[in-house]
């Protein structure tokens, strides 16, 4: 990893004056290989800071942000202490920010911010719920307005209603819908970026799974 981390940061310092795409896919290769390796926290902050390394130096691209947000955020989902959640949520939306600065994808980018919504539920969860679920679901809907083939939009929106109590309007037969839509539209989903996000099919056909049993008792 150490020997990884030193070339990657040679190989960006050589080609920054002139921001090499050749440089720029090849630093991008690397630390989706990190990322799509990645199983602990550490894992995935490792990830990270590649993908900010990258983002420093090409300034004109807007994934190397995604991907650090979207590690930061699994990075939560894998477990942190509860008051280390709100600071590094508070990372994720600022690099966001920086991402949509950069032109980037409205819907790939409020998926992310609703899911940035769902996790400060954690820190607080009675608190916190009512408000948060509704600004992820709010988010989760302007992903989906953005672009609705976007199988990532449909996922979150789906885990978003999976787990709101039934009594404001969640559960898993609310959420079926939505995880049908997102297992659908990830096997029809095309970029022609190579480096465009591709995740969610696998967990969408589990919730796809998880809900029919839940319904069918």
């Amino acid at each position: 990893m150490k020997t990884l981390l030193f070339a990657l940061t040679l190989m960006i310092a050589g080609y920054a004056p002139a921001q090499d795409a050749a440089a720029y896919q090849q630093a991008m290769q690397q630390a989706l290989t990190v990322l799509d390796s990645a199983e602990t926290g550490e894992d995935y902050q490792a990830a990270a800071n590649q993908f900010e390394r990258i983002a420093q130096v090409a300034t004109a691209e807007w994934l190397p942000a995604y991907y650090a947000a979207f590690c930061h955020l699994n990075r939560v989902s894998a477990g942190l202490e509860k008051e280390q959640i709100d600071p590094t949520l508070d990372q994720v939306e600022a690099l966001l920010s920086q991402a949509s600065d950069r032109g980037g994808d409205k819907s790939e980018l409020q998926v992310l911010q609703g899911w940035t919504h769902q996790m400060r539920i954690n820190v607080k969860p009675m608190q916190r719920g009512q408000k948060y679920s509704g600004l992820a679901r709010e988010a989760l809907g302007a992903a989906i307005e953005a672009n609705p083939d976007n199988p990532r939009a449909h996922y979150m929106m789906g885990t978003n209603i999976f787990y709101t109590p039934k009594m404001f309007g969640g559960g898993a037969e609310k959420a079926l819908p939505h995880f049908e839509n997102a297992v659908a539209k990830a096997e029809t989903f095309s970029q022609e970026d190579p480096f465009w996000p591709s995740w969610g099919g696998a967990p969408s056909a589990y919730f796809l799974k998880k809900c029919k049993e839940e319904i069918e008792g």
